[in-house]
């Protein structure tokens, strides 16, 4: 087990081993978390790693139709805001 300090500037140096075991590369990201007490670093990978991940999927199962319609009604024509006089639009009564 390594034991590394906190930096006054909270720097962290990840030991060598470390780094070499996962790989880190210097510029790489990493997620801090806090969990159960400690802080996980967790590296991100670069968007280009997901690319073709979805290869030789199946896309030709039957789709529904769009279901963002049943929660977006259309939208309110302006001959239906035409409508509304002066009084019907006072919401302080």
């Amino acid at each position: 087990m390594t034991i590394v300090t906190i930096s006054a500037r909270y720097q962290v140096v990840i030991p060598r081993d470390v780094r070499e075991h996962l790989q880190l590369q210097p510029g790489q990201k990493l997620q801090a978390l806090p969990f159960k007490g400690r802080v996980e670093l967790i590296p991100l990978a670069p968007i280009e790693r997901a690319r073709g991940f979805v290869r030789g999927l199946d896309t030709s199962l039957p789709r529904e139709g769009d279901p963002s319609a049943a929660f977006y009604p259309d939208p309110p024509t302006a001959s239906s805001d035409a409508s509304l006089s002066a009084d019907d639009s006072d919401i302080s009564r």
